[in-house]
């Protein structure tokens, strides 16, 4: 069963055809990986699934078409993403941030049972998240206060308190250390293993990408040039030539 399915879309900016007649499947469950150079279009279609830019196609999530629908009607049928470049409250503590992923509606804002209810619930969804991403022992910690690699891990974090149905994450290792590209790769694995969310990712470490992914699409110049398997994209002639420039043993 596909979560996402993305039919002829067709991104424009003035005279640059950003992304063209791209057609995409997201099969709910599995960890799908949408790499390419610099330039090929993938962040625009993040930007054209949540319906930032304006695009021609069809996108369909989870049975629902959201093509026109507007980004918080996006978000709130269960699509988060996280950013390449790092989005918290710098002067919020690793809570304070959690927190602000927790949304509760407007009805139970005026209930005060409700609402004391809806509190104790947001506290304990915070650390619960922040057991499974290892971060527990940070909550106190002011985030500008936090190494590089961890406040990617609390943005991450914040996005998973909604409970998403499909995460979309931007570069999630750019900018990371070795050591914290490998903690990374853990945490996804274990964001798609234990709370079966299902991932879409943009990334350019092949390492890593080869190592998570069970499905691989390539993108150059705006079109989808290659789909499939780790294995599959590393002996693909098209994607050597494009973007890899050699086999990935």
């Amino acid at each position: 069963m596909n979560i996402l399915e993305i039919q002829k879309m067709n991104v424009w900016f003035g005279g640059l055809h950003a992304v063209s007649d791209l057609n995409m499947r997201v099969a709910k469950g599995e960890i799908h990986s949408l790499i390419g150079p610099n330039g090929a279009g993938k962040t625009t279609v993040f930007n054209a699934i949540m319906n930032i830019v304006k695009k021609s196609g069809r996108v369909v999530f989870s049975g629902i078409d959201i093509t026109n629908k507007k980004t918080h009607e996006i978000a709130a049928l269960g699509i988060r993403r996280s950013f390449q470049n790092v989005h918290l409250f710098k002067y919020m503590t690793v809570l304070e941030n959690l927190l602000v992923g927790y949304h509760t509606s407007y009805e139970i804002a005026l209930n005060v049972k409700k609402l004391l209810y809806e509190e104790r619930r947001a506290y304990r969804k915070a650390f619960d998240v922040a057991d499974l991403l290892e971060i527990k022992n940070r909550l106190g910690v002011p985030a500008l206060l936090l190494p590089y690699g961890v406040q990617k891990v609390v943005e991450i974090g914040r996005a998973l308190m909604s409970d998403p149905k499909l995460l979309m994450m931007d570069e999630p290792a750019a900018g990371l250390t070795e050591s914290e590209t490998e903690w990374l790769h853990s945490i996804i694995k274990r964001i798609n293993s234990e709370l079966g969310i299902t991932l879409l990712l943009i990334e350019h470490d092949m390492k890593l990408v080869m190592g998570i992914s069970d499905t691989i699409t390539v993108m150059d110049f705006g079109k989808k040039i290659a789909e499939g398997t780790p294995q599959q994209i590393k002996e693909d002639e098209r994607v050597i030539k494009a973007y890899l420039g050699e086999v990935i043993s």
